[in-house]
C-alpha cells in the first residue's frame, strides 16, 4: 500500500472510531455553546444587536474557549486510548510506520475538530441572526447578509479552521511527549497563553491567541475594534496571519512525528 493509501485509511479508521463514543456528543453540546446562548439573547435581549452578540460570542467563547477545548479532546485522543488500553505496543509492532500512524490519526482528528467547530460557527452566526430586539442592525454587518464578504462571518469561520487546525496539531503534539495531555493542553490554553496574549508588547505575538486576533482583526469588519483589546493593538495582517499559523502547525506535527519515532513505551503493571 502506497504512503498515501495508508495515510487515507488511518485517517478514516480514526475518524470513524472518533465518532463512536458518547465523548462526541459532549464535544458538540461544547461546541453549540456560543449558538445557544445567541439564541437565549434572541429572545430575551432588549438591546443587544446582531453584529455586536455575534462579534464578542465568536471572540471571547468560540475562538477563545470552544476552539481550543474541542480541539484538546480532540487532539489528545491521537494515542490516549490506546495508552490508556496498554494496547500502543501491539499497534507498533504492526509493519505500519509509528509517523504514519501519527500523522493519520492527527489528521483525523483534526477532521473531527474541525468539523464541529465549524458547525458551532455556523450555528452561532444562524441564531445571532435572530437578535432583534436592540436597535435595528447594520446591513452591512449583519452576520448572514453578503455572507462571503461581510467582514462577520468571514473572519469567524476563517479563525475557526485556522484555530481547529493548528490546536489540534499541538495537542497531537503534546500527547507525544507527556501521558498526561490534558493537564499539560488546559495549562497551557487557560494559564500561559491567556497570560501572555493580554501582556502589552511583543510578547502577544508568542501566542496563537494572537495570531488569530490578527486574521480576524485584518480580514473583518470595523466592527470588530468595539471589542476590547482589537483597538488597543497592532496586528498583522491576514494572510502573514494564516501563514504563521500553518507553519506553526506544520512545526508541531513535524516535531511530534520525530518524537513518537524515538519514544519508548513503558507500560507498568
Amino acid at each position: 500500500m502506497s504512503h498515501t493509501g495508508l495515510l487515507f485509511l488511518l485517517w478514516r479508521t480514526h475518524l470513524v472510531r472518533s465518532f463512536a463514543p458518547r465523548r462526541v456528543w459532549m464535544l458538540a453540546l461544547l461546541a453549540l455553546l456560543p449558538a445557544l446562548i445567541a439564541g437565549i439573547l434572541s429572545l430575551a435581549a432588549r438591546r443587544v444587536t446582531s453584529p455586536e452578540a455575534v462579534t464578542n460570542l465568536a471572540w471571547f467563547l468560540q475562538v477563545q474557549l470552544v476552539v481550543p477545548l474541542v480541539s484538546l479532546l480532540a487532539g489528545i485522543g491521537v494515542l490516549a486510548r490506546e495508552i490508556e488500553d496498554r494496547t500502543l505496543t501491539y499497534l507498533f509492532t504492526r509493519p505500519v510506520p509509528r509517523v504514519a500512524v501519527f500523522l493519520g490519526r492527527a489528521a483525523g482528528a483534526f477532521s473531527v475538530a474541525l468539523l464541529l467547530n465549524v458547525l458551532g460557527a455556523l450555528a452561532l452566526l444562524v441564531a445571532a441572526s435572530g437578535i432583534r430586539l436592540g436597535k435595528s442592525p447594520d446591513a452591512s454587518v449583519f452576520p448572514l447578509a453578503a455572507f462571503p464578504d461581510d467582514g462577520v462571518s468571514v473572519s469567524i469561520l476563517g479563525a475557526v479552521v485556522l484555530g481547529s487546525l493548528v490546536y489540534t496539531a499541538l495537542f497531537a503534539c503534546i500527547s507525544v511527549f507527556t501521558r498526561h495531555p490534558m493537564i499539560v493542553g488546559l495549562v497551557y490554553t487557560f494559564a500561559i497563553e491567556s497570560f501572555l496574549s493580554n501582556l502589552p508588547g511583543s510578547n502577544q505575538s508568542l501566542t496563537l491567541q494572537y495570531w488569530l486576533r490578527s486574521w480576524i482583526a485584518a480580514k473583518g469588519h470595523p466592527i470588530w475594534q468595539r471589542i476590547e483589546g482589537f483597538a488597543s493593538a497592532s496586528y498583522a495582517d491576514s494572510a502573514e496571519s494564516a501563514l504563521r499559523l500553518v507553519v506553526i502547525a506544520s512545526l508541531l506535527l513535524a516535531l511530534g512525528a520525530w518524537r513518537i519515532r524515538r519514544k519508548e513505551y513503558v507500560f507498568t503493571s
